[in-house]
Order: C-alpha cells, then structure tokens, then sequence
C-alpha cells in the first residue's frame, strides 16, 4: 500500500470512529501534515483519495470537511475505478459452487462474440458480505483469452491473477435490470422463491476491445449513488 493511501485509510478511520457528521470541519492541511507526519504532497494525495471516495469534501479558502454518510443499510453502488462495489472487496468471502471447461451455448456465445460451441470456463460463486448471503455470480471466460485457469483462483480475485498472468483488462459494459428469483436462486441467498432481486450483467474486454469475460449477478440489497 502506497504510504498516501494508508494516511486516507487513517484519515477515514479518523472520522468513522468519531461519528463527524456531514460539514464538520476538518484540521487545516498545514495540521494534517502535523498529525500524520507526511509532506504536503502526500497529504495532498491522500485528501483527493478521500475526495474520490465521497468521505471529505474541499472548499477553497474555507478548508476541509465531512461529507455526508450514506444512509444505513444502503451499500455503495459505484467507487470510483474500483468498479461496482469496489470498495468493501476485503468484506467480500466467495463460496465457489461450480468451475467447469465446457462449450457455450447460444445465450453466452451471443454475449462473448463467439462460435456457439467455443470453449469457455463457468463459474458459479455465491458471495457473502459480512457473513451473509449478498450476490450470487455467475461468469464465463474465454478459455482461449484467459488460457489455463486453476479452480483455486475462484475462492479469491479472479482479475487480480489474470492481471498478474499479464491479461490487460480494458474496460465493462453494465446493463441491470430486475428479475424474480427462481426457487434455486432463492435459497441460496436465503430469500423466498420469487423474491425480486437485482440482476446485474457485466461484459468485460480487453484494451484491445476483445470480450474475454461475461457474468451475470444476482442481488437483493439497497444501494447508494454519490458523484463529484
């Protein structure tokens, strides 16, 4: 961890265990430097990490202060780069229910831009946050983009190995929409049958604009939105 990024984390550690309210004031930057023992740049740094994040917020001339804290029960819709739910990865454990190798059928070539039969990987993961059912996923993998994937890679990040296979991760269309939960679905997240849920549906490229990944998720949660 960059050493900016480990002040922000202490910054914001800072303002959650005080419960600072929305508007309250925060030390000048001068006294930020102080408290943490840090050069301006890094300080500098550290603040627009938290700017990014929705946790302070900057008025020229004026200083440093709080901004609002989500309403409870709500969970972060979008962070930034990290992507969807990008910031309470570390509260996220995977359940894997099924890696298998086996052809595409019509639906997942459609969405992947390839042969109907084409090889891909399918894994199915169920999702828990804090300890409790939240998503369960379902992706598909292009076996010839992604090359050989050991099935212990689905009990962690599955990007962070293709990255550091040397994969270059591109960019995602988002498409949501929402469904009724069959029966198997259901139970799985500990919901009734036909309960309504979220569905979310990524389809990931490569920087050189070639799909290697699509998934399909399924949620029932309350979400926030914030934008600078």
């Amino acid at each position: 961890m960059l050493k900016h990024q480990a002040i922000a984390n202490k910054l914001k550690s800072y303002i959650d265990d005080n419960q600072l309210s929305h508007g309250t004031k925060l030390p000048s930057l001068t006294e930020l430097m102080e408290m943490y023992g840090v050069s301006k740049n890094t300080m500098m740094q550290a603040l627009k990490n938290l700017e990014n994040s929705h946790v302070v917020y900057q008025v020229q001339g004026s200083g440093i202060f709080v901004r609002r804290r989500q309403r409870q029960d709500y969970d972060p819709l979008f962070q930034n780069t990290a992507g969807f739910f990008g910031n309470f990865h570390e509260r996220i454990t995977n359940r894997v229910l099924a890696f298998e190798k086996l052809p595409a059928e019509p639906e997942i070539a459609k969405n992947l831009q390839l042969p109907v039969g084409s090889l891909v990987y399918r894994i199915l993961r169920l999702q828990y946050l804090d300890g409790k059912p939240f998503w369960l996923e379902e992706s598909f993998y292009v076996a010839d983009l992604v090359g050989h994937l050991p099935a212990t890679v689905a009990e962690g990040s599955i990007f962070s190995y293709l990255r550091a296979q040397g994969l270059k991760i591109g960019f995602s269309d988002k498409y949501f929409d929402s469904v009724l939960l069959d029966e198997a679905q259901a139970k799985l997240l500990d919901l009734p049958p036909n309960s309504p849920a979220l569905r979310l549906e990524d389809i990931y490229y490569l920087n050189d604009g070639r799909i290697f990944d699509y998934s399909r998720t399924y949620c029932q949660a309350k979400f926030y939105a914030q934008s600078n």
